[in-house]
């Protein structure tokens, strides 16, 4: 494969995936690290990307800062981080006496649930994808009411935010959209926000599923400060070792 084929390549693939690693982009493009890496520093230079740890994310444009993908495009961005950071998450709950739980929407949310290995939990959730799946694992299930997303079939609205702010939780496990360490933890939706807001507020923990695509990224609506909530994420970026709260998942 030429250079210029490759690197047309490296930014379809980015353009599917947002963010890749060296390491991913060594196996689909057949090339060495070394020139994987130069590859990567001449898209950058272009302006066409954006470097990140051990590898690349694609240059954010002004629209994903109001948009986000659809929910099954979703699941299949970085399964395998998501079932890793799920699994680390579930393995808190089954072991810890956590009873009322909310669950958000998001894709990484729904990685924990085939982990969970009690059938103690009553659980409040905004996903309508998460109903059968915690069902089925043994949970007392609360489907909150509202509007529901087309994009991401998430219950959203004033009502569903009366109705969690009723409920005294132990732990709420959210998804994300992007972190930095200026504006914290953001989504493109002002409704996801403000359910989040009151998620974290009646909480006593908080924990946050979030791969490491996620960060050094921007969004419109900030809800939620690093110190606030514990991250769990596959990946901590040198950057964010400093902070005790965000975990490497095991």
């Amino acid at each position: 494969m030429f250079a210029n084929e490759r690197r047309s390549s490296i930014l379809k693939w980015l353009n599917d995936r947002r963010q890749l690693s060296v390491k991913e982009l060594v196996r689909l493009t057949h090339a060495s690290p070394a020139t994987v890496r130069r590859d990567l520093d001449y898209l950058a230079e272009a302006g066409k990307i954006i470097r990140v740890h051990g590898g690349a994310s694609l240059k954010q444009d002004a629209t994903s800062l109001f948009s986000e993908n659809e929910f099954e495009q979703k699941v299949q961005e970085f399964s395998s981080e998501k079932q890793r950071i799920g699994r680390a998450i579930a393995q808190l709950i089954n072991e810890n006496d956590y009873n009322a739980i909310y669950f958000d929407a998001g894709t990484s949310v729904l990685a924990v649930i085939p982990y969970l290995d009690r059938t103690d939990l009553f659980v409040i959730t905004n996903g309508l994808h998460h109903v059968f799946p915690l069902i089925s694992k043994g949970a007392h299930v609360i489907l909150l009411g509202g509007t529901v997303k087309p994009t991401t079939q998430a219950v959203v609205g004033p009502q569903a935010i009366s109705q969690l702010s009723h409920y005294n939780l132990d732990l709420s496990v959210i998804g994300v959209n992007a972190i930095d360490e200026e504006n914290g933890l953001m989504t493109p939706d002002v409704n996801e926000a403000e359910l989040k807001i009151v998620a974290i507020t009646q909480a006593e923990r908080t924990i946050v599923a979030a791969d490491h695509s996620k960060f050094n990224q921007r969004s419109l609506h900030s809800f939620a400060s690093l110190p606030e909530v514990t991250i769990m994420t596959d990946d901590v970026l040198p950057e964010y070792k400093a902070f005790k709260n965000i975990k490497e998942a095991r």
